[in-house]
């Protein structure tokens, strides 16, 4: 919001991925002045439908060797891969080898904080106060965030759509992209902001 402020956006479309898919609700949420159209991707809003898996990722230690494991992966791959380039076709090898290109770039603290804060609080009986046109979207395979929990969302929030990748898994932007930006231009190019 201080970073839409500085800027002098006062209507914002926000997309929000998996993490940030819980900031970008919290956003709507807390500001709705300022979201005009929220975009919510495998987002983590319920810890219940967080794989069980993902809850080593409360130890700090773990973090701090995925995000190890990640950088000798970027290191030795990062040249093959060319992490700045997204103009691909999807697949699961190119685009999992540059997620953890950067993953290896992130401050596992701060990671630590994010993951936290998931476990901390529900965002489920705060989702009908949602009042912005949303897309949620979700891969069809999500290990991850359970796409239930799209499902639980779509249903949840008034105005809200649902669009399933599919064979997508957690990062369908990158798994599918011809589809993934498909569904996102057709919610952008048809629904109106709200309050414009």
């Amino acid at each position: 919001a201080r970073s839409c402020a500085e800027l002098g956006l006062r209507r914002i479309t926000v997309v929000g991925h998996s993490m940030g898919g819980r900031v970008a609700a919290l956003l709507a949420l807390l500001r709705p002045d300022l979201v005009a159209r929220l975009v919510l991707v495998d987002a983590a809003l319920d810890p219940a439908y967080i794989a069980r898996y993902g809850r080593r990722m409360l130890r700090l230690r773990e973090i701090e060797r995925s995000v190890a494991l990640s950088r000798r992966l970027g290191r030795g791959l990062g040249r093959f891969i060319r992490p700045a380039a997204h103009d691909h076709a999807g697949g699961i090898v190119r685009p999992l080898l540059r997620r953890a290109y950067y993953s290896g770039l992130a401050d596992p603290r701060a990671l630590h904080h994010y993951v936290t804060a998931l476990y901390e609080e529900s965002l489920d009986q705060r989702l009908p106060d949602i009042t912005q046109p949303t897309l949620v979207i979700t891969g069809e395979r999500d290990p991850l965030v359970l796409p239930h929990q799209a499902y639980r969302a779509a249903e949840a929030i008034p105005n809200a759509r649902l669009a399933i990748i599919p064979r997508a898994l957690h990062n369908p932007m990158d798994d599918r992209p011809a589809l993934f930006y498909r569904a996102l231009l057709e919610f952008l190019d048809s629904t109106p902001a709200a309050g414009l």
